[in-house]
């Protein structure tokens, strides 16, 4: 799917955005201390710990695939795909099973996954794309879809780097429930330096003859 946004991201605003993304896990730990006081490891385990580790995840927008080293030091099976076909090798480099493909067409069969996640990816798709891709990562999740987006309970555009058009916050998580997942758990992270908020967020899809997995929602949603 061809728009603004898919072309930027290919382009020089893509590759400027690579550049300073961070590749390691302790980079990433510090970035997310750094903004909420909280490491992006210790999120992870508050959300994930429980689940058995045979289970399999699929990020979406994986950029050079830094999100996807924390997925598997915990010990699960993760695959990931991208939009910009120059970042495969930076991910194939770290022994990560990476793809090129687009939100809006998931080169997967249905359930194929029993968790799909993003981070920070629904906040630059346009508000006339955003069904569809959210379509597409419910397809291919089995039992959850798991994210870290900007939080706003109105969806509304945010300038970006100086550009127009390229980017949202919103209540992914509420959109998701308006398309049929129930809410697990979801944490608002504060900012540490002015008062915006992002949200990670974990929902789980319907089961047609009951949901096998131990229920999660005795975690309380919390706030930091």
């Amino acid at each position: 799917m061809e728009n603004k946004q898919t072309n930027a991201w290919k382009g020089e605003f893509g590759q400027n955005y690579n550049a300073r993304n961070p590749q390691t896990i302790a980079d990433m730990d510090a970035l997310y201390i750094g903004k909420y006081g909280v490491s992006r490891t210790s999120l992870n385990y508050e959300f994930l710990n429980e689940f058995p580790r045979h289970m399999t995840f699929l990020e979406v927008g994986c950029n050079k695939g830094t999100q996807m080293l924390f997925i598997r030091e915990m010990g699960f099976v993760v695959q990931g795909v991208e939009l910009q076909e120059d970042l495969i090798a930076f991910a194939h480099a770290k022994g990560l099973q990476v793809a090129v493909a687009d939100v809006a067409k998931l080169p997967f069969a249905d359930k194929s996954f029993d968790v799909v996640y993003t981070s920070g990816l629904l906040i630059h798709i346009h508000p006339d794309n955003l069904g569809q891709a959210m379509d597409e990562i419910i397809r291919v999740a089995k039992s959850y879809v798991w994210g870290v987006e900007y939080f706003c309970k109105e969806h509304m555009e945010i300038p970006y780097h100086g550009e127009k058009c390229l980017c949202w916050k919103g209540d992914f998580a509420k959109m998701y429930e308006a398309r049929g997942l129930e809410l697990v758990k979801q944490r608002k992270l504060n900012y540490l330096i002015d008062d915006n908020q992002d949200a990670m967020f974990l929902l789980r899809k319907a089961q047609e003859n009951g949901n096998p997995m131990r229920k999660l929602g005795e975690i309380e949603s919390g706030e930091l």
